[in-house]
Order: structure tokens, then sequence, then C-alpha cells
């Protein structure tokens, strides 16, 4: 079992089989230095070469992709030995190709490597050293799917479906955890090529690497983010940046050309490096993911100009990089390795920390004892620590070389402390070490000897220690009356149970939550100061046993527990305490009917285990990741427990069974459906603490020890006796994960030994054993965040959702308001919201005593607010989530299929025919002048992680829709007057890679949608050209796009925003418009500012130099006089979903004056007699200096105008002058139909 470690993202066993071709004879596969190789012709090319270098040569799989592709490697080195295990202390070293689809030229070089290593081996004296000292895994594609749709010769890749993403569009360069990104994502949303490459990473014990990419020329290094994203020129170091700048050097200057910094348009860097996040912010990638998680030292490769050159570059290209390969895989010696070992047995100590006392990043020992740390020559003071054993510092230690000579060998041996192997439970508190390998360098160094983790270990998030309490304090006194430690059948352990309720009737509640499928009672004892009764404030909390029925110790210590409470109650002030301030809820027997089929003394068997069903009841829950045979139809014991556990406010759990001793933490399955991987709720680090807190406090558990050779699973070793359940043997239907899932409650799986039905001489020593962590556990309910949720009022708001930033798991406040959350101590935003209120943030401090007390006063008024003003549309008050692709278009087709008169809805293909726009016209389709209407466009998520506009725009046809069939004025009006044209999401890829609550951008600008409507862009990216059809169709007059990321509107570039009070038909047209906009919005008529506004024009300067027709703005108004403007209406680019209730309360005013607004002008057609359009028509207003424009081919013209008097003259060479006056009044279009008569007639 790893080492504990802050929010472990991924920890699992090496996920690596080798691979095999299935095919007997291999055809003849292209070279490829002189053509690309699909993905069947490499792989082909890979088994030729095993086959001809079997004494260098072995060929795995990781993973698979999307598509069902093998994710293949190649391992070189020399085993001659014929061994595949890798010797001793050789370093392994990696290259990955091809993580962009469409950046080809890495996966071509490592297949011309693969060849030169193989070839050189015994006739080139540098390659066979190489391979002799060295492991080499190369990975020619990550992304063989994006592969196979890229096209040979595609430079600039900026087509959505280039292939730079894998199947399901999603980058996997920004796929990976993040150190700065604390928005937790759940690994089962990840792709299956970046779980296989993080399984790979985390798994093997790499020290260095290189990512191969293209689009530019330089080598960039971590970090590729910062803290804050700023989009670029901010350097993010790492605590090893002038080693990682030595790498990118090495290979720079080893390169024919990269050394000079400028091979490619617009580069300039100098040496040919750069630090990632300096030349722009990347959060979720893979070299930091390697640094962050892992031993592994990362570098990121730009290899050539054009993405996907074409082939005839190839050779060329092999020459450029052939020396910068070789030199960098050289580097791997650099430094300092060793082996660290215990100084008594000789054996090697796996998860030891060593580092260098300057650099605040160190590495961990392998299972075999092996370290390697990469260094730049230099004179340390180098540490080695590992729980249980004494540190020990060697000063001076001198590293002599940076050219990949042999490293220096340095070896530990640690003086075991005590002869244990982790800190006596005496001591008053345990400091949990955890890794922090992402600490800034400005940080200090901790002065105490505190970290610990494994190559097998990853994702820290947290940088912070917590404390797992060992109380040592009373649970002195045991029973107060004669105790018999006995089994007890079903009837005797009833007889019991109702013995202490009846002794106790003032302190006890006995209650059945329902009968097995044999109809025994499965009985619950509370323990409380008031019995039967919900105290609000008071946490409730229970124990459940006998869930497995002949898993039988956990029966009879909660009757004992059970006896324990009561006796001690007003004796013991630490058990006074807990029983006043806590509900306590005990179930000695799930499964009573299991119970009487089992074995007195049974290890291993499965007798009694099941129900009388015989179904195993740990695999009848509904499960998250499976439904199969054994929970596809719940037994009567499980869907009482489900009852039982939704029916009240359950904060804190364990399920007690036996068969091995450990802790064992949710998940229990994961989705790959596979054992020995690590399987993380969002709470992950909060669960160890909880199964550390049972696991230090128990008399043995937290040793680790496996079971003895006459009972129980032998060779089952825990660290600290605790597991994640899924990384010990995955299972599918158990109870602690639908808690978690399903209610408020955390639950653990406590093993509490290896014999699952112990005699009864052995029962006393149990209660012995677990007394003292039945108690502290329960304590536990006490901690991190409780208070109360209400009402301006002082009214209780009960299921109010209680929403941790970074944490995605959220909680409920119960019917009288309470809440309760569980945190480990840290400083964290809380957000408290429902349907129907304001949702209130707070930041709360969490120490490691009792909970601290917040509470919530929400704001109500929404539901007032939505009667009054959105005629009580209870959808539009949605605040749990974010409607999703297919929701969205699924909503778009319901609400045109309920409302044909008012609402139709039509789809844009992109050039490759697929459908890729899909859009409303909302107006009074019954009107006979449907066709002289103006057209108005309302657009949303044209920044695919700026979902907000999307979210409005659904709100507001709703809101339409139910104002028409109310006959309010206003919307009859309004939907009589124009046709309304709402787009909801342009960019629904980009949405659906980005993240809630993710304020600053998150997409990368040369994915960004709203700036690619330029001539370079054309035919790259379906939904713009899908939008620009419309606008050439339907001549839209006015538009309005609804973003974030701000808080004021935009204009297109031609338009001076500071010059509004010009005299211009735009300048006025423009005024009156964002004038609408923002006074209607309390937020911008308020001149409310955000942080990143800067960052926001520094982002859109970097995506592109705007010209007339670059971004949606410019597009619609310089191509097609369309006035559009934008309107950003949050701070945050992707709000939490709770904000939504208050974004639609700022924006609907908005929305309707703005459409107001665009009606309040003129229109008509100038024709003359025949019909036709005069040549050389022009429509002038008096006060104003520029014509009107004048669609040349029906002669008609739109003007949005203030409220007025105007005289209007229309002319044309060849017929009279015609003046007219006309009186524009507001939210009405004045219609002016002129016919100019020929001079003479």
């Amino acid at each position: 079992m790893p080492s504990i470690l802050s929010l472990i993202l991924w920890t699992l066993l090496s996920l690596v089989a080798t691979y095999s071709s299935t095919s007997a004879t291999v055809s003849a596969v292209p070279s490829p230095d002189t053509e690309y190789l699909k993905h069947q012709q490499m792989v082909e090319y890979l088994n030729q070469l095993r086959d001809n270098y079997t004494h260098l040569v072995e060929l795995s799989s990781i993973g698979k992709s999307v598509q069902n592709r093998e994710l293949m490697t190649i391992a070189i080195t020399n085993r001659s030995n014929g061994s595949t295990t890798r010797q001793v202390l050789k370093p392994m070293f990696k290259y990955v190709a091809n993580i962009h689809g469409n950046e080809a030229l890495g996966r071509q070089l490592l297949l011309m490597l693969a060849k030169h290593l193989c070839d050189g081996y015994g006739r080139d004296q540098r390659v066979t050293r190489m391979l002799d000292t060295t492991e080499v895994h190369l990975m020619p594609s990550l992304n063989p799917d994006g592969f196979e749709s890229a096209k040979e010769g595609d430079c600039f890749g900026a087509e959505r479906l280039s292939g730079r993403q894998n199947a399901h569009n999603v980058d996997l360069n920004r796929d990976f955890p993040d150190q700065f990104v604390t928005q937790e994502v759940d690994d089962s949303q990840r792709q299956p090529e970046t779980l296989a490459a993080m399984t790979w990473i985390v798994s093997n014990p790499f020290v260095l690497s290189a990512a191969l990419h293209g689009g530019s020329v330089v080598a960039s290094y971590p970090y590729d983010d910062s803290p804050k994203h700023i989009v670029t020129g901010h350097k993010s170091p790492t605590p090893d940046d002038e080693l990682f700048l030595k790498l990118a050097k090495i290979y720079a200057e080893n390169h024919k050309t990269m050394r000079n910094g400028s091979v490619c348009l617009d580069d300039n860097f100098k040496d040919g490096i750069t630090n990632g996040a300096d030349w722009y912010d990347v959060p979720g990638g893979m070299q930091d993911f390697n640094y962050v998680r892992s031993n592994c030292y990362e570098i990121t490769l730009e290899l050539s100009c054009c993405k996907y050159p074409k082939a005839g570059e190839l050779s060329k290209e092999w020459l450029n990089n052939k020396e910068s390969l070789l030199s960098y895989i050289e580097m791997v010696q650099m430094g300092v390795k060793g082996l660290v070992k215990d100084s008594v047995t000789g054996n090697a100590i796996e998860g030891a920390v060593v580092r260098i006392d300057s650099i605040d990043h160190n590495v961990t020992t392998t299972s075999r004892g092996e370290y390697w740390r990469l260094a730049l020559p230099g004179v340390y003071k180098l540490t080695a620590s590992a729980v249980g054993y004494e540190s020990l510092t060697k000063q001076d230690v001198v590293v002599k070389t940076t050219t990949g000579a042999a490293p220096l060998v340095l070896d530990f041996l640690l003086n075991p402390i005590g002869g244990h192997r982790i800190p006596s439970v005496n001591t008053p508190d345990i400091v949990v070490p955890v890794v922090d390998n992402h600490k800034s360098s400005s940080s200090q160094s901790s002065s105490t000897s505190t970290t610990t983790s494994t190559p097998s270990v990853g994702a820290l998030q947290d940088q912070q220690e917590w404390h797992v309490s060992v109380h040592n304090q009373s649970v002195d006194h045991d029973f107060r009356t004669k105790t018999e430690y006995k089994h007890h059948n079903y009837t005797e352990m009833r007889d019991n149970l109702k013995a202490l309720a009846a002794k106790y009737p003032k302190m006890t509640r006995l209650y059945s939550v329902g009968q097995s499928t044999e109809h025994r009672d499965l009985w619950v004892l509370e323990i409380s100061v008031q019995p039967g009764v919900h105290r609000p404030g008071v946490p409730e909390f229970k124990y459940v046993a006998n869930m497995h029925g002949n898993e039988v110790i956990g029966r009879e210590l909660l009757l004992l527990f059970a006896k324990y409470l009561l006796e001690n109650y007003g004796l013991d002030n630490r058990i006074t305490e807990l029983v006043d301030k806590t509900r306590i809820h005990l179930m000695p027997s799930m499964n009573p009917d299991g119970y009487e089929r089992s074995l007195l003394g049974d290890c291993n068997s499965e007798y009694g285990r099941g129900n009388a069903h015989k179904v195993d009841l740990n695999r009848n829950f509904p499960d998250q990741y499976s439904t199969f045979k054994e929970n596809r139809v719940q037994e009567v014991e499980t869907l009482a427990m489900m009852k039982w556990i939704q029916s009240e406010p359950f904060v804190l759990s364990a399920n007690l069974h036996g068969g091995s001793l450990v802790a064992n933490y949710p998940y229990d399955g994961n989705p790959m459906h596979k054992d020995g991987i690590y399987s993380k709720t969002p709470d992950d680090v909060l669960f160890r603490h909880l199964a550390l807190v049972y696991s230090i406090n128990h008399a043995t558990m937290h040793l680790g020890k496996s079971c003895p050779i006459d009972c129980g699973i032998m060779n089952e070793n825990f660290t600290y006796g605790i597991t994640n359940g899924a990384e010990w043997y995955a299972l599918y239907g158990g109870m602690q994960d639908w808690n978690y899932l399903h209610s408020n409650c955390f639950e653990l799986t406590l093993e509490l030994g290896c014999r699952k039905y112990p005699y009864e001489s052995d029962i006393k020593e149990f209660w012995r054993q677990n007394k003292k962590s039945l108690v502290v556990f329960a304590e536990e309910v006490h901690k991190g965040v409780k208070g109360f949720v209400v009402d301006t009022d002082g009214h209780s708001v009960p299921n109010a959702t209680i929403r941790v930033e970074g944490i995605a798991h959220d909680v409920h406040s119960a019917k009288n308001g309470d809440y309760w959350r569980l945190l480990i101590p840290g400083t964290y935003r809380v957000t408290a919201f429902k349907q129907g209120f304001a949702g209130q943030t707070q930041t709360v401090v969490i120490t490691n005593g009792l909970a601290t007390q917040i509470n919530f006063t929400l704001e109500a008024g929404y539901d007032q607010w939505s009667e009054k003003y959105d005629f009580g549309i209870s959808d539009n008050l949605e605040a749990d989530h974010y409607v999703d692709n297919n929701g969205l278009h699924e909503t778009l087709e319901l609400l045109a299929k309920q409302n044909p008169n008012v609402v139709k809805i039509f789809s844009n293909r992109a050039p490759n025919k697929e459908r890729v726009l899909h859009f409303l016209t909302v107006s009074d389709f019954g009107d006979n002048h449907v066709k002289d209407k103006p057209n108005v466009v309302l657009i949303g998520g044209i920044h695919g992680d700026q979902p907000v506009g999307r979210e409005l725009l659904l709100r507001f046809v709703r809101h339409l829709v139910d104002g028409y069939k109310r006959r309010d004025p206003r919307v009859v009006h309004l939907l009589q007057s124009l046709t309304l044209h709402v787009i909801p999401s342009v960019d629904d890829q980009g949405f659906q890679g980005s993240t809630p609550g993710v304020c600053n951008r998150s997409l990368d600008s040369n994915d960004d949608l709203e700036d690619k409507f330029a001539e370079e862009f054309t035919n790259k990216f379906g939904s713009i050209e899908a939008l620009k059809k419309n606008f050439l169709v339907y001549k839209y007059v006015t538009g309005l796009s609804l973003e974030s990321y701000g808080l004021r509107v935009r204009f297109p570039l031609m338009i001076n925003s500071d010059d509004l009070d010009g005299q211009s038909l735009a300048s006025v047209a423009y005024k009156a418009l964002s004038s609408a906009y923002i006074t209607s919005n309390p937020m911008l008529a308020n001149g409310v500012k955000c942080d990143n506004q800067e960052i926001e024009v520094k982002y859109k300067k970097l995506s592109h130099i705007h010209n007339a027709g670059q971004s949606l703005l410019d597009y619609g108004f310089g191509d097609h006089k369309s006035l559009m403007m934008s309107a950003l209406v949050d701070c945050c680019s992707y709000p939490l979903p709770y904000e939504l209730p208050k974004l639609w309360k700022n924006n609907l005013e908005s929305i309707m004056s703005f459409l107001e607004t665009s009606l309040t002008g003129i229109t008509g057609y100038v024709l003359s007699a025949t019909n036709t359009v005069p040549k050389g028509v022009s429509v002038m207003i008096d006060g104003f200096e520029e014509p009107v424009d004048i669609d040349p081919k029906n002669g008609k013209f739109y003007l949005v105008l203030n409220p007025g008097v105007y005289t209007v003259h229309f002319s044309a060479p060849g017929y009279e002058n015609k003046s007219l006056t006309v009186n524009v009044k507001t939210n009405e279009n004045q219609i002016m139909n002129v016919i100019l008569d020929s001079i003479g007639l």
C-alpha cells in the first residue's frame, strides 16, 4: 500500500501487458523515413523489430484508445541475460509522441529512433553503451485515433476535426490532473488514453522523459501553467528550474535549427527554449503531471513549424533531430542514484524519500529500494527518510558532470526506530506524511522528515499535512457490570438489545428498519439523550455489522459497544460528551439469516456469507459503474438499508466486516473493472484520514501485517492498515459507495480480523483491540464544518445544497436546515444554495478541533421574482447543473414540438454535411407578414468554456413561449414585430471539454471559435461555416452574443466604444442598444468591475490581431451590416450552476430591452414604379452624414434610431427626389415603403 498522500489521483498496478501480434505473417511495411505509417502498419513495423531483435526489444500495449486501437510502447535495452526484469539501478527513459494526433512528426521520428537503436547495438559504441545502461521506452502514438483522421500537409491544424483531439474531441494535453486547478474532476470523466498514460507513468520508475509535439520549434519545460493562469508572459518555475533549463538546452543545442530560436513565423525563443507558462498557460498538461505526480522529469519538444509535414520532409527532420534525441537520452545518467535499505535486515525500503536539502522536490524509492535524482554539477546535502526509520543525511555529496556519463552511486542504510515500521500508537499525534512535489520554489522547506511516496502514487493538490489523533485519554474504564464475551444467535441478540433498551429507557430506542428474507427484524439500537428525535444541530452516526452473515465479530463488538456507552454515560466524561452531542445508531446484524447458517471458526468459506437467497448483500446495491446479476434486483435487506440511510441525515458510518485486518475506503469499484486500480472519490484525502483514525487507534491494524498462515489471506500488507477499496480488489454494488453517492453519509468498511467467525475465547481480545477505535472514529462526526441554512425570516431551509469549492461532492441540509460537512483542516470556500433562493458563499477555516460553525442566510425572492416577471417558470430557476449537449438539443426539439405556432427548429450543416448548428426561430407564425419582419439573432456558447449564454437563451425561449401562451402584451408585441433566431450553442465540443467553476479561460486560443471568421479559417470549423450561412441567408439587423469572463458590453473593433456620442448612424444605434442592455442589468448599471478584465483583453489580443471579419462581431457588422454586440454578464468564465438563477434574474430585462430597442427605428423598401431597385439609390437622414445601407437586391433598409422626429430623403439618378417626415416611437418599427418616380413621368 502506498504512503499517505494528499488527494491521490491515480494509484494502481501496471496495466502493461505484453502485446502479441495476431498475425503469423507480417506484410511488408514502408520505411518510416519515407512514408507515414498508419496504425496497423506501425504495429506491424514494431512487431518486425521485436522479431528481429528479441535480445533487445519488448513490445507492450498500455491500454486502448476510444476507438479500440492499442497504445503501443516499445522498450529497448540489452536483455542478453534472457531476463525481462530490469536490472537494479538501470534507469528507465521514455519518449512519448503524437499526443495531438495531427502533430505527426514525432511519431515517425520515434519509429526511426527505434530502428536506429536496434540496428546500432553491437555496431555503434554510443548506442551499445546507451542500451547497456538504460532501458529506453518509446511510445510513437498516444492518440492513434486522432492521427488516423489527420491530414498530411495540414500545417495549421485549426479545424476542430483536424485530428488534434482524440475520438471524443478532447485535447489529451489538457486532460491530465493539474496542480494549479482546484476543481475536482472524477477520473471516470478522463479519456481512456489519458488514464492509460497516467497509469503507465505512475506504475513505472521513469527518470527522464520528453513529449514530442509540432507547430513550433522549441524545447519547453515545466511548469506549463501557474496558479493565476495568466495567459502568457508569466514564468512558472519548478523547484528544479535550473535543471529543467539545462535539459531543454541539451535538446535545443544539439538540434540543427532549434537553437536559433526563431525558426517559425512569430517564434522568438532565446536559445530555442522556453518555460511553458511563460509561452502560454496550459493547464492539464502531461509534462507537469510527470513532475508533480511521479519521479519523472519531462519536457515538451516542439519539432516542426508544420504540424503534419509532408512525408518528403521526414529524412531531413530525422537529421535535424537525431543528435538531440540521443543526447537527451544520455541525460538520464546525470546526477546521483543508489539504494535505500534497512540497516538491520538489508532489505530494500520502498517509498523512502530522497531529497536534496536546497531543492524543494523529492524522489522516492521503488519496491527494490532504488532511487535516481537528476542534478546539475555541484555539492549537495542529501537526506533519505522513511516511515519507521531514522533519517540519514549525507553531507558534501559532489555531482561532477552533466555529460550523461555514469552518475554518482550513493546508497543509504537506514536504522529502524525501535524495530517498528510506523510511529508508535502512544504518540499523542501522528503527522501523516504528505508528498508535495509541487510546492513553489519560494516556499520554505520543512525542517522535519515528513514526506513519503512511491512511484506508483500520483496526484497531489493540497499543500498541507493533517493530524490523526491517537487518543491516550480514557477509554480507561471498561464495563461497570459483569460482561459475557460470547456469540449471540438471533434470539439472544434481540433479547440483549431489548434488555439494554429496558434498562436505559431515557437513553435508548430499539427499532427495526425492516425484515430479512426469512422475516427476522433488522434491529437498530439508538443511543441518545433524546431518543427517537433528530435534534437540530446534532449529527447522526451509525455502525452496521454482520452484512456478511459469516463475518460475525462486528455483531458482537456492537453489542459490547452499546453496553459500554450506556454503562459509562455520566461516569466517563468522554463517553458522556459523545452521547450528549451525537445521535448514535447501532445495527448489530444486517444479515441475520446468513448468520444462522454460518460456522464457528470459519476462516474463508462462503457458508452464511449471503442472505437466505444466497445473495451477497455487499454486491446488491445500485452501483455507479456496473449493473450485473447480483445488483440488478435489490434484496429486501438492501432495500431496507437504502430507505433507512436516506431517512436520517447520517453524517458518518462504518460497516464492520471480517476476513482481513484493514480500514477500507471508497471507491470500491473503478470504470476499468480491474483489480489493483486506485479509484478515488472527490473526498479522497478525507477518506484516508478517516481510515487512519480507525487504524492508528486500533491495537494492531496500523501495523499493516499480513494474516497468519493458519487463517485469512496471506501476503496482504497494508501500509498504515488502510486501503482504497478498488486498489485492494474491485467490487461493484457495495454499500459504502452507495452511502457516499446517494446520501450525506461518509462510510468506511472495516475488516476487523483474519478469521471471519472467531472463537468465543477471542472475543474479549477483539474488544480490547477495537474499543478505542470505535470511540475515536465516532468522534470524527464532529469535525469539519456545520451550521444551519435559513432564509431572511429565520425559517429553516431544508435540502439546500452545501458545496465546497474544488470538491465535486455535495451534501444537503436536513429538514431543520442543519447540515454537516466533514473536511480535513484547511481553508475552504463553502456555498449554500437552493432553487428559489440566492446562493451564499463564505470562507471557512477548518482546524483539528471540533467542527467550525458557519450559518447561511439565503435571500428568498427568486420564486417571487419569477412569479412576477418570469411567469413562475420553475425550470428557469434550475440551479443544480448545466444542460449537457444532448439535453440542450432535446430541449430545443421539445420546445418546437410543443409550440409549433411560435417556435421552429432548424439545423445548419458544416461543409462535410454534418449537422453542427441547431437553432430556433421564435415568432408569431400566424402573422401574414412573417417574411417582412426583421430578423434578430441571439447567440450563446461562441466560447465553448463560457456556457452561461446557453443557459440564459434556453430560459429566454421558455419565457417567450409561456408569455405568448398567456398573451402577455409585451411578449406578443415582440413576436408579432420580429423573428428571433436563437442559437444557444455554437461550440458544443468546447463546452464538453470545460469544467464548471473554472473562472479563468480554459479553452486554448487555437480552439476558441469566436475569432475564427477570417478567410484563413474558411472550412476549418464546421459550426462557424454554418453560422456564416445564417448571416448570409437571414440578414440579421441586430444581434447579441451572451458571454462571460467580464462585466461589460463589446462592439466590433471598427466601432469606437469611446465615441458613441457621435452622430454616425452606427454609433447612435450602438449607443441605444448598449444603453438598453446596461441600464437593465444591475451589475452593469452599477459599474461592477472584474479582476480579470486586463487578462481577458490580453487573451483576445493573443488569439489573433483583430481585423474586420475575424471575430463574430466584426464579421457580422463588417460583412453583413448586422449591428452585433456582445454582453459579458459574469466575471467567471464558467460560473457554478447555483449562480444561474441570479444571472437569469439580472439579464432577462436586459435581453428584452435589447430586442425592443432593435424594434425602435424605421424600415422599408425603396423601389421604382416597376418594382426594381433604382440604380444608385440613396437614403439620407437629416443630422447624419453617411447614407443608410440599402440591400441592392430588394431595396430594403433598416435603421435603429432613438425615439424622435426625423426627415428622411430618398434619391436616385434619373428619379425625382422625395423627402418624408417620420415619428419614431419606442418599441415600434415605423414602415416607410417609398416609390421613386422617374424624371419626366
